[in-house]
């Protein structure tokens, strides 16, 4: 077990500590454990470069982990829901798992109804076991995918950096190089609940998310490739929506798996606001990227997993929003462009800022 203490971005300190989180394949997953000066803990592996944990402070002062996780490293192999990790080469889905690059199309794994490439296919970035590194008040992971991996061209170069800030703000960096030009779209998979990953329901969760357009989709969950206007429809979230479940069940697939068009054009975006009145949490997400996806876990109902504690996660659990170019943005040309090229660097950052209500939600 190592200790370390780390200037934290804007004061303070973070001290980091390394251990072990087990064995899977006879190599060694570490764990890495960071804490501010406010009580905030967060920890991630070097499996699937996976954040695991996330202990924050409610308006009393008491703390509760508020990400679903598992115990221990063989809940994160046989898991089917990529809790907490990074996912590429491309997160959401690529339609009939075959794009075309340069004339020349390629074929990625049918890993979801046997039909489109879900969050790079299987076994996917979530499921390698990735290279750490410490550094001031980060761990950041480092993996190489090589050329044909699951399809894609290009051997990439690809770095995850969680950082923690004594702002209460979990930074993430992903950053990606490659020697062909290859699509990519990374993200982070956590699943939130700020009332604690323990309570069964986010239904008692209000979201904010700022984006005038969404993108509609089909039975599959694909993009139609049009970008629609959200008002006057269930995707109109810019004002405080409850997440009830009569909201969730009038959304056409029985719950929110969409991508939405987030205000802005460059730079940091002020994505989305989640409120949990009851312990006071609030949620913050800015980002860089073009959209969020705004996941309400609902295919927990049909592959419900046994999370920490041994808390089963029904369906509902916990709410994901997950900072991303467009889906499918590789099959649509009006989308953003997601191809990476030989002498480009990919990069994205997402800031999920934790914080306690003062005054009305």
């Amino acid at each position: 077990m190592c200790f370390f203490q780390q200037p934290a971005l804007g004061g303070g300190n973070i001290t980091i500590q390394r251990d072990s989180f087990g064995q899977t394949g006879g190599v060694n997953i570490e764990r890495f454990t960071l804490k501010n000066d406010h009580d905030v803990t967060m920890q991630v592996i070097s499996y699937g470069a996976t954040w695991t944990t996330l202990h924050v402070p409610d308006r009393n002062g008491a703390v509760s982990d508020v990400v679903l996780g598992y115990d221990d490293i063989q809940g994160y192999v046989n898991g089917v829901s990529s809790i907490g990790a990074t996912i590429g080469r491309v997160a959401n889905r690529i339609s009939n798992a075959r794009f075309t690059i340069d004339g020349t199309t390629y074929d990625t794994p049918k890993n979801e109804r046997g039909k489109q490439t879900l969050h790079g296919g299987d076994p996917s970035f979530s499921k390698f076991i990735w290279t750490p590194k410490v550094g001031p008040g980060f761990v950041e992971f480092a993996y190489r995918s090589p050329d044909g991996e699951n399809g894609f061209p290009g051997t990439m170069d690809i770095t995850t950096r969680y950082t923690l800030t004594n702002k209460n703000e979990i930074i993430i960096d992903f950053e990606a190089t490659t020697d062909k030009a290859t699509p990519i779209n990374m993200c982070n998979h956590a699943y939130f609940n700020l009332a604690g990953q323990g309570n069964r329901t986010m239904t008692d969760h209000k979201i904010a998310i700022y984006a005038d357009s969404y993108l509609p989709v089909d039975a599959e969950l694909i993009p139609s490739g049009v970008i629609a206007p959200v008002q006057g429809t269930q995707f109109d979230l810019r004002q405080p929506t409850l997440l009830s479940n009569a909201r969730l069940a009038s959304i056409p697939g029985g719950g929110y798996d969409h991508n939405f068009c987030v205000n802005g054009t460059t730079g940091l975006k002020y994505m989305a606001r989640v409120v949990h009145e009851a312990s006071g949490r609030v949620l913050e997400v800015l980002s860089d990227q073009p959209g969020v996806q705004l996941y309400s876990s609902i295919h927990f109902g049909s592959t419900e997993e046994i999370g920490k504690g041994g808390v089963r996660y029904p369906q509902f659990a916990a709410l994901c929003l997950e900072t991303q170019n467009y889906p499918d943005a590789i099959n649509n040309e009006n989308f953003p462009d997601s191809v990476l090229r030989p002498g480009s660097v990919y990069k994205h950052r997402v800031i999920y800022k934790f914080s306690t209500l003062t005054g009305s939600s």
